[in-house]
């Protein structure tokens, strides 16, 4: 019997180096799924899907990056999506909350609830973790609500995350344990003033 491995994984196009990361607490199951998807030309990654036609099935591998628990996924696929670069030169199409997929009304509801309990520690190191369990919504929705509340385009919700996960290492806590917001904002305006995201 095959082990079960739980983590984070990368569909990887060997003719042009481009991958899709994903994160499954059963890789190999979730693998089969994607190649049916593929095969049947309904794969939800449509970049991934129109190059999987025109390489073939064969030049596409598996690859486990980290097993690791469910409760890590968020931050492992995160990291991983910054090293390989697969929101730009790859096949990851949502950002890494997956807020794009979320409707307008939802949105509004979450952030009108995040700011009755949370809006008093906007300056404070805030736990997201302990606003999601305390709002029981998941820390995807807690931090849609963030980026809203914010008003920070994608790009720069994303560098964002990227500091957060760069300052985890730093004070040995996870990214979702950790959003002192003025902290933040000195760091990223230190990257935006000398790069060319602007």
């Amino acid at each position: 019997m095959l082990k079960v491995l739980s983590g984070i994984y990368r569909i990887r196009n060997i003719k042009n180096e481009k991958a899709y990361i994903g994160q499954s607490k059963n890789i190999l199951d979730r693998w089969e799924k994607h190649k049916n998807s593929l095969r049947n030309g309904k794969h939800h990654s449509k970049s991934l899907q129109i190059e999987w036609d025109i390489y073939g099935e064969e030049n596409f591998t598996l690859e486990v990056l980290e097993e690791c628990e469910y409760r890590l996924f968020e931050r492992k696929k995160s990291e991983f999506i910054f090293k390989f670069d697969t929101l730009k030169n790859g096949y990851n199409e949502s950002t890494i909350f997956d807020y794009s997929n979320m409707d307008i009304e939802r949105t509004e509801k979450l952030k009108e609830i995040f700011l009755k309990v949370a809006v008093k520690n906007i300056n404070k190191k805030v736990s997201i973790k302990s606003i999601s369990e305390a709002l029981e919504l998941t820390i995807n929705d807690t931090a849609i609500m963030l980026k809203s509340i914010l008003g920070e385009d994608e790009e720069k919700w994303n560098v964002r995350i990227f500091v957060m996960i760069e300052y985890s290492y730093h004070s040995k806590n996870s990214y979702v344990e950790i959003l002192d917001y003025q902290e933040y904002q000195k760091e990223l305006d230190r990257i935006f003033l000398t790069s060319d995201l602007q």
